[in-house]
């Protein structure tokens, strides 16, 4: 990860950094107790870990307002409902999704029906010695396209497909 960022985090994900890595002393604990750690959460929650910073006001705003400044970049972990609503919002310039080699079930959902619909542009991809793959993408302005199986034009089976989910989805 580096040590070039700061830290964007929601309430849930705050609380569990918050309660762990100011005890720890390794290199991840050491960056993270160094940056600032901006944090989408009300004044309900005690922001108690050091260099902490409540975002204020509209959550886009006041990313928006971040990312306009000459600040680091800003490093999300976890905080999928951040995600969610800076998606919505098309304020995220760069993913980066870890796969693990483990299937445990349901878990949560990276894009939701507010994600505004974006094309990204796959600019690396790292394999740990225990087959955990980084894949990173960076936005990219190019309209959404999605995929084909050919060229030819779609057959009567296929336009009567579309316009039987196309109903099944308005009602």
């Amino acid at each position: 990860m580096g040590d070039g960022y700061d830290l964007l985090l929601g309430r849930r994900t705050y609380e569990i950094f918050a309660a762990y890595w100011p005890q720890m002393d390794n290199e991840i604990g050491r960056t993270f107790n160094a940056v600032d750690k901006f944090v989408a959460a009300g004044p309900e929650t005690p922001l108690t870990w050091a260099r902490s910073h409540r975002l204020e006001g509209d959550l886009a705003g006041a990313v928006r307002a971040l990312k306009a400044t000459d600040g680091r970049d800003l490093l999300i972990q976890g905080s999928s409902e951040l995600i969610h609503a800076l998606l919505a919002h098309d304020l995220i310039d760069q993913l980066t999704l870890l796969t693990f080699p483990v299937v445990l079930g349901r878990g949560k959902r990276w894009f939701d029906g507010g994600s505004t619909p974006r094309t990204w542009t796959l600019s690396g991809t790292r394999q740990s010695d225990s087959g955990i793959t980084a894949s990173t993408y960076a936005r990219t302005d190019l309209p959404p396209r999605t995929g084909t199986f050919g060229e030819i034009a779609p057959g009567p089976a296929e336009l009567a497909r579309r316009e039987r989910w196309a109903r099944q989805d308005r009602a």
